[in-house]
């Protein structure tokens, strides 16, 4: 984490990384607000300011600021005098990211994954194999992406754990190799 004083020390540089910051938080938001139109879900991060937000009627950038704010106070809670308030500008970012998440629901409040569907937009063949899936079952598009979604996890897993013992033995084959 970046000090206060390594900011003061380079301002250029500390200008520099909060434009970008700001440009990530707009995609971020950007993201955020597509999949909850669009009915695609959401993060995990995400999923708890959105239910929230749908059960208290506040807005998803409203509530993920409130949870992100939560998050600061647990930082200071833990670290106590250790915590740098240079940290405390986790607040406005976090606004920024609230604000850009309502801003850009309401910009595309006419989207969702009927109009996407109806309209024959074209996708990636994972999410088009979804959208096949829901027209054949008459099921909306959002009650079945959670299995491919489930399965690709499943599959990432199981990708993963079978090439680090892939990876593992080939290292053992290769260090005894060396000792013999």
């Amino acid at each position: 984490m970046i000090t206060i004083k390594e900011a003061a020390k380079n301002k250029k540089q500390f200008i520099l990384q909060c434009i970008i910051l700001c440009m990530g938080l707009a995609f971020m938001a950007l993201g955020v607000a597509f999949s909850i139109k669009a009915d695609l879900g959401v993060s995990p991060i995400s999923s708890v300011p959105y239910i929230t937000g749908y059960i208290s009627g506040l807005s998803t950038g409203t509530t993920t600021f409130i949870m992100n704010v939560l998050f600061v106070v647990i930082q200071i809670l833990i670290l106590r005098k250790q915590y740098d308030k240079f940290q405390l500008l986790q607040i406005p970012a976090s606004l920024l990211f609230g604000v850009l998440i309502d801003l850009f629901e309401w910009i595309i409040k006419g989207l969702g994954y009927s109009n996407y569907l109806e309209h024959q937009k074209i996708s990636s063949g994972g999410r088009g194999q979804t959208g096949t899936e829901s027209l054949i079952k008459t099921s909306p598009y959002k009650g079945i992406k959670t299995a491919p979604d489930a399965i690709c996890i499943r599959r990432c897993l199981l990708f993963s754990v079978g090439l680090f013992e892939i990876k593992q033995k080939a290292l053992f084959v290769r260090s005894a190799g060396k000792s013999g």
